[in-house]
């Protein structure tokens, strides 16, 4: 121990391991992240277009909102996580405004019945579109939620896999204007 640590005051100490701690802690989770998006399609890359058709039948095609932000969430109908994370998604689509389209894709479904319902149940926001093996394969959809953050050029800008706080999905959101 040096002769500065003995003498610095106990204060001074504890603000220094907190420091060091939010530090090991902040590296821990940017590791864990890093970790489970190592699979996905990588950020900068244009997105994978697809043809979709809603809980009404109606197709969609993800090209055509070129020009936009646009939050993709990927979701399973019996995923937990994706029932907890929902009221955030919920909460960016209410308050991003026009500013950026959200569409989740469930996956892994039994019927679109079902989808309809947890949507419903869990307030899943924005445009419900049925995935199914060739959108889970395009965009290494290999766990529940997915989230992809498109820029308005169309390239991916961001990727998060799990939950998801209101404040991580803004804050990814705000990057990809950058």
């Amino acid at each position: 121990m040096s002769d500065t640590e003995i003498d610095s005051p106990p204060r001074r100490r504890t603000l220094r391991r907190f420091a060091i701690d939010a530090a090991l802690f902040l590296l821990i989770l940017a590791a864990v992240g890093a970790w489970q998006t190592r699979d996905l399609v990588s950020s900068g890359t244009p997105a994978p277009d697809f043809v979709l058709r809603d809980l009404d039948g109606v197709s969609h095609r993800l090209a055509d909102l070129k020009g936009r932000k646009v939050l993709l969430y990927f979701w399973a109908p019996w995923c937990g996580v994706c029932k907890a994370v929902a009221p955030n998604v919920a909460s960016i689509a209410e308050s991003a405004g026009d500013d950026v389209e959200v569409l989740s894709v469930a996956l892994s479904f039994k019927s679109a019945e079902d989808v309809a319902r947890v949507a419903r149940e869990e307030g899943i926001p924005g445009t419900v579109l049925l995935g199914d093996g060739a959108v889970r394969e395009a965009w290494s959809v290999s766990a529940y939620p997915t989230f992809y953050v498109l820029g308005a050029d169309g390239t991916i800008r961001h990727s998060v896999v799990g939950y998801s706080t209101w404040l991580g999905l803004r804050a990814r959101l705000l990057w990809a204007s950058l």
